[in-house]
């Protein structure tokens, strides 16, 4: 009768640790701020097929490049107890995506909802631009600024 039960609790535990570790495909790195990186802070859902294609598309081409050079991916799930840093807009969906500085303040709009891969590649290169710019590494206009035509 112990056996059963050993066994039992056994595969429960078994069965808890492969499930989460079975739907974490991107590299996690915890520390929100790491010096010269952008975080990318990706707002996920067990059961959004989006965030699955997002997954995928985080390690490919010119997409894994960026985000190796540029970025620190910091995951949280929607359906647990979400963190958002202070005035960060609630997410109305997975997956959300916001591009924070050292200091937990966005640099751009959040990215929301399925993108392609050129949208992504878009969101991401805007947020690197706006990093450099506030770091004084870079000439060129605000995002905003960009958005609406009016370059330096």
């Amino acid at each position: 009768m112990i056996f059963k039960k050993t066994l039992m609790l056994f595969a429960l535990l078994l069965s808890i640790f492969a499930f989460t570790n079975e739907d974490i495909n991107v590299k996690e790195i915890t520390p929100i701020g790491e010096e010269g990186k952008i975080t990318f802070l990706y707002i996920d859902d067990s059961g959004c097929q989006y965030c699955r294609k997002l997954d995928v598309m985080l390690q490919e081409g010119k997409v894994a490049e960026l985000i190796a050079e540029h970025f620190v991916i910091k995951r949280e799930m929607l359906d647990e107890d979400l963190y958002l840093p202070e005035g960060l807009p609630v997410p109305f969906g997975t997956p959300t995506v916001y591009f924070l500085d050292e200091h937990e303040q966005a640099l751009i709009e959040p990215m929301r909802g399925e993108k392609t891969e050129e949208d992504l590649i878009f969101f991401l290169e805007e947020a690197i631009s706006e990093y450099k710019r506030l770091k004084g590494e870079s000439s060129g206009g605000s995002f905003w600024d960009r958005l609406m035509g009016k370059e330096d």
